[in-house]
C-alpha cells in the first residue's frame, strides 16, 4: 500500500459515523498531493457517509496541499503539527478553519 493509501486508510478507520450524521451540510475536502505519486483526491462527508475518490472536488470547503505522500502520511500519523507543516513547506491549507476542525473531529484526528 502506498503512503497516500495508508493516510486515507487512517482517515477511514477514524471516521465517526455518529458525528458525521450530525453534520447539517455536505463537507468537501480536496487533497492535492505533490511528488512521485501526485494527484488530487476528494473526501466528501454527507448523510453520515464518507467517500474518498481520486478526482478533483467541485467547490471544496477546504483545500489541503501536501508536498508529498510521505508528508500526508506523517501528518495523519501525528508526527508534526499544522504549524510545523506550514513552516517546513510540507502542508498548505485554504478554506474554513471551523469546518476543518469539524472534519478532524469526525475522522478522529483531533478531539
Amino acid at each position: 500500500m502506498s503512503e497516500i493509501e495508508n493516510a486515507f486508510e487512517i482517515i477511514r478507520k477514524g471516521f465517526n459515523k455518529e458525528l458525521a450524521s450530525k453534520l447539517r451540510r455536505k463537507l468537501i475536502i480536496e487533497y492535492f498531493i505533490q511528488g512521485e505519486k501526485d494527484g488530487i483526491w476528494s473526501v466528501t462527508i454527507y448523510n453520515g457517509k464518507l467517500q474518498i475518490i481520486k478526482e478533483k472536488a467541485v467547490d471544496p470547503d477546504i483545500r489541503l496541499r501536501f508536498s508529498s505522500g510521505n508528508c500526508l502520511l506523517r501528518y495523519y500519523r501525528k508526527e508534526f503539527s499544522e504549524l510545523e507543516g506550514f513552516n517546513s513547506g510540507c502542508l498548505f491549507l485554504s478554506g474554513s478553519l471551523t469546518l476543518l476542525f469539524h472534519y478532524y473531529r469526525i475522522i478522529g484526528f483531533k478531539s
